[in-house]
């Protein structure tokens, strides 16, 4: 027999699942954590928290009976004055079948009346563990194999493409999320029982369990698992917070609204703007081009009104990632990631309810997403001027990468930038002197790897618009990049002191 353990669960919470109104999805729910129970018996020995999950699985017939059981025995289980008192009052209230009468006049017990003190009694008498743990076991109706999920879990695996095996084990890590005794039973066991119990929870192999959900894989890439910190236990890896209340709350509307703030019709056309032309144009590209677009300035001066402005001129829908999940906020608890860690998650799902080619997803205050690790880390960033001096300062070392020479700027803009020239003027461009154009732009910029893959994408993307013929690029390309090195993105591209 196990220790008796120190925590108490909250009967309340402990029945959560079971007690929201929804008959048929509890119903479902309830017989996957019978599933659960049977697996957790199967691992784990006779314990407080697996007595009080046969107690959460038990319907009231079994109880009923295993109460019987309890005060028959008694004096044998030693149960003090107390225990039987309250045992016997719950008895006397409980019809012995349920729906018939139990020659009283007072009113049925209801399951959860008799739930709640069965947990009171067996969290105060260790010796009735075992007692619990086989009544529940012999004679409840316990499905051998995972049975039917609720329709949202259906809903939830076609919504991201999941297999069945991806399924069924989110399924088998929402069970230790929405049942406290398990999560209790799962942070008491060791990290390959842990395994060994999710993986047949999920039925699956362990070798396949382990492999599904480690940092990196599809369930982590599609921002449906959450991590802290390492993973060398289950208290490392989560449900993401989105998911867990949509699976709670029974729909895939909480789940957008946990990823999305209400995102309001433009208040003015887009050509009330009074931005540069050359501007709106590349911004456009960008955003029909599918690259990302960062809009940088003072707070309330109309950044945010502007994109949502140009979003609806381009015929695209803006939807306005949530700051803070606030619907599923409640749910958080020391084993979810830090705000912001939950928030890289968010961005990876809401990624997958969007269309590429009709939606736009507008990340707004993007500089929160910036955060200092407790472990080593290596940041990577376009300009090391758009971090906080308050950030710089807790780095051990700022580097700044050099800049590519001459040869190699005209190299790299002639590797990109060519093919978009047409047959005939990539044909000349195999000539020796056919470097002149990229040669004058390097020698007069000096121009990033970076700036150079934007610029290939925006010309890309107006030549796929029809905006712009093969003739013109060599032109439109020196316009841009003339137009880059005054703008925002001036660290990419610096003007160079012209030599005669």
């Amino acid at each position: 027999m196990t220790a008796h353990y120190e925590h108490r669960p909250n009967p309340h919470r402990v029945l959560r699942r079971l007690s929201t109104g929804l008959e048929t999805v509890d119903t479902q729910w309830k017989a996957y954590h019978r599933f659960v129970f049977r697996i957790c018996t199967e691992h784990l020995s006779p314990s407080n928290d697996l007595a009080l999950l046969a107690l959460t699985v038990a319907d009231e017939k079994e109880i009923t009976g295993l109460i019987s059981r309890l005060l028959t025995r008694a004096d044998e289980l030693s149960l003090g004055p107390d225990a039987v008192a309250d045992l016997t009052s719950v008895a006397a209230t409980t019809p012995a079948e349920p729906g018939t009468a139990a020659g009283t006049t007072q009113p049925a017990a209801s399951l959860r009346r008799l739930q709640q003190v069965c947990f009171r009694v067996v969290q105060r008498n260790e010796t009735l563990h075992p007692v619990v743990v086989d009544y529940i076991t012999d004679t409840a109706e316990i499905p051998a194999t995972s049975p039917p999920f609720p329709d949202i879990v259906s809903e939830i695996a076609t919504l991201f493409g999941l297999t069945s095996e991806h399924t069924r084990i989110l399924i088998a890590l929402f069970a230790v999320e929405d049942i406290e005794v398990v999560g209790n039973m799962m942070h008491q066991a060791t990290y390959r029982r842990q395994m060994r119990i999710l993986s047949d929870v999920a039925e699956v192999d362990l070798a396949a369990f382990v492999r599904e959900t480690v940092p990196g894989s599809p369930l982590e890439r599609l921002g449906l698992l959450a991590y802290r910190g390492g993973r060398d236990e289950i208290a490392d890896m989560s449900l993401s917070r989105p998911l867990l209340f949509a699976l709670r709350s029974n729909t895939l509307d909480d789940l957008r609204a946990g990823l999305f703030d209400d995102t309001p019709l433009p208040q003015f056309q887009l050509d009330e703007f009074t931005l540069p032309p050359d501007e709106m144009r590349t911004c456009a590209a960008a955003i029909r081009g599918g690259h990302p677009l960062l809009i940088a300035g003072e707070p309330g001066i109309g950044k945010t009104e502007f994109v949502r402005t140009l979003v609806t001129a381009l015929g695209r829908r803006a939807h306005t990632l949530a700051a803070t999940n606030r619907r599923s906020e409640s749910l958080r608890g020391p084993r979810f990631p830090d705000a912001e860690g939950s928030r890289f998650n968010a961005i990876r799902m809401a990624v997958n309810l969007l269309s590429p080619t009709d939606d736009v997803l507008i990340i707004d205050e993007a500089d929160a997403l910036l955060e200092n690790l407790p472990v080593p880390t290596v940041w990577i960033t376009n300009d090391y001027r758009m971090i906080p001096a308050s950030a710089l300062r807790r780095f051990g070392h700022v580097y700044a990468f050099p800049h590519p020479s001459v040869d190699t700027r005209v190299r790299m803009l002639s590797e990109r930038l060519t093919p978009f020239l047409g047959h005939q003027a990539q044909a000349d461009a195999t000539r020796p002197e056919s470097d002149t154009w990229t040669r004058n732009l390097a020698v007069r910029y000096d121009i990033t790897p970076a700036a150079i893959d934007r610029t290939a994408r925006i010309i890309a993307a107006e030549l796929d618009a029809q905006e712009l013929a093969p003739a013109d690029v060599r032109a439109r390309v020196a316009a841009y990049i003339d137009q880059i090195a005054s703008g925002a993105l001036a660290h990419d591209v610096r003007r160079l002191p012209t030599v005669s």
